[in-house]
């Protein structure tokens, strides 16, 4: 049926479309038509616009505020500028995972990990929801932009380790683990690597009495003994021990181990009545008796002290012993002295007189030595017969040279020296001879 109120009569074609007068009654967004059969008005929506009426009330909506325009909820609806056909864009941060003209908007973060790289996370900003990619614990960024890939921590400078650290990674969370290399200890605090020469952390855990260093090739902590000490320990242990508490410091059985008070090492000296015939450096001790007859006179014999070893030279049988400022000297026991001779000996005054330094005067030259000693005989004894004179240095010497006649005897030393005592066979009553002066003979 045709309401009246859009028809309109004309004598040429009749009954006027209805549409052209206010649309035919069609919302605004809407186009009329009429119906072939029997011309009444029919309202479409426009693209872009959905009927919210009913089929007799057509009631066009912009498309996108119904059901946001079949979209999706995690898609914007627009429309196409020039058809106002609706268009569904995903929002940001999520991604058409849809095919063909399907529409799919899924979490960007579940597509292909967002754009990220495989070794970061993905994402999204708070406020606007964009993707963000963090690189996954172990891993740095290798660029400012913010899909910039991500690279092993451990290829940027170290992961942060120091220069004296090795860089891996935890088996579990793959953080950076910053690990000490050989030869150095962690000196930080808490998560904080600091590696430092372990040398210079409580000796690299030697020994006090060791040195600290490190293997040429591996780095690794070589403890060494210090001088005057041994390794008591083991090849991986070192313990170091005075060198003189083990096997006496190499030393021979019969010597006392020492050290040498400026380099600390090992001195060997033999015991009390032993001598060292070793050579170069070897310290060996043999019995002092057994070379050259422990120093004694060649007619004593030697012998060791019970308590302190030392040498004791005693006089052989037919021998009798001239002390010689402690030195034992052995001469032979004379019994009978020749007819009209005895012994004579030098006057106490003149026992400790020393040359330099007693009274000087003039004597002859000698091949004996350069330093004389001038004896003369007191009283009415007409001459010296034979002289044995004791020295400091020189020992016992016997020889003289009698000028200007036998009452004087001049006994000669190498060097200067000290009298320590004289005596002489005479011709004559007197038993006591001086010593007038001594000289340096030219």
């Amino acid at each position: 049926m045709q309401n009246w109120l859009y028809q309109h009569w004309s004598s040429t074609s009749g009954y006027m479309l209805c549409c052209s007068l206010y649309n035919g009654g069609c919302d605004i967004n809407a186009e009329c038509s009429h119906r072939l059969e029997d011309f009444d008005v029919v309202c479409n929506c426009r693209v872009g616009f959905i009927n919210v009426g009913t089929v007799n009330g057509v009631n066009c909506s912009d498309g996108c505020y119904v059901n946001n325009g079949g979209c999706g909820v995690n898609a914007v609806c627009s429309h196409d500028l020039t058809t106002m056909a609706i268009q569904c864009t995903c929002m940001t941060g999520y991604t058409n995972s849809g095919n063909g003209t399907t529409l799919v908007c899924t979490d960007s973060c579940k597509v292909n990990n967002g754009g990220c790289d495989s070794s970061a996370t993905c994402s999204h900003d708070s406020v606007t929801f964009a993707v963000v990619c963090g690189c996954s614990i172990g891993f740095v960024r290798s660029g400012c932009d913010i899909t910039a890939g991500c690279i092993d921590s451990c290829k940027v400078k170290n992961g942060g380790c120091g220069e004296n650290a090795a860089c891996a990674h935890d088996n579990l969370t793959n953080a950076v683990v910053c690990t000490c290399n050989k030869g150095y200890t962690n000196t930080g605090f808490g998560n904080s690597v600091y590696c430092t020469d372990s040398c210079q952390v409580n000796n690299g855990e030697c020994d006090s009495n060791a040195a600290c260093s490190h293997d040429a090739s591996t780095n690794i902590v070589v403890c060494s003994c210090k001088n005057g000490y041994v390794n008591s320990g083991t090849d991986s242990v070192i313990k170091c021990t005075d060198a003189c508490q083990v096997n006496n410091g190499g030393c021979d059985s019969n010597a006392t181990c020492s050290h040498d008070a400026s380099t600390n090492g090992v001195v060997c000296s033999c015991k009390n009545g032993f001598v060292n015939t070793g050579c170069g450096t070897t310290v060996k001790c043999t019995d002092s008796c057994k070379v050259n007859n422990g120093g004694c006179d060649s007619n004593a014999v030697c012998s060791h002290d019970a308590s302190t070893n030392a040498i004791v030279c005693t006089c052989k049988s037919g021998y009798t012993n001239v002390p010689t400022g402690g030195v034992v000297t052995c001469i032979q026991v004379t019994t009978t002295l020749a007819p009209g001779t005895q012994k004579a000996y030098l006057n106490s005054t003149y026992v400790g007189s020393t040359n330099p330094g007693f009274q000087q005067g003039d004597c002859p030259v000698s091949a004996n030595g350069a330093y004389g000693w001038h004896f003369v005989m007191t009283g009415t004894s007409t001459s010296i017969v034979s002289i044995r004179s004791v020295f400091k240095s020189a020992g016992v010497v016997t020889s003289m040279i009698q000028v200007p006649s036998d009452k004087h005897a001049y006994v000669f030393t190498p060097t200067g020296d000290t009298l320590l005592e004289a005596s002489a066979v005479v011709n004559g009553p007197n038993t006591e001879f001086n010593l007038i002066n001594v000289c340096m003979s030219t």
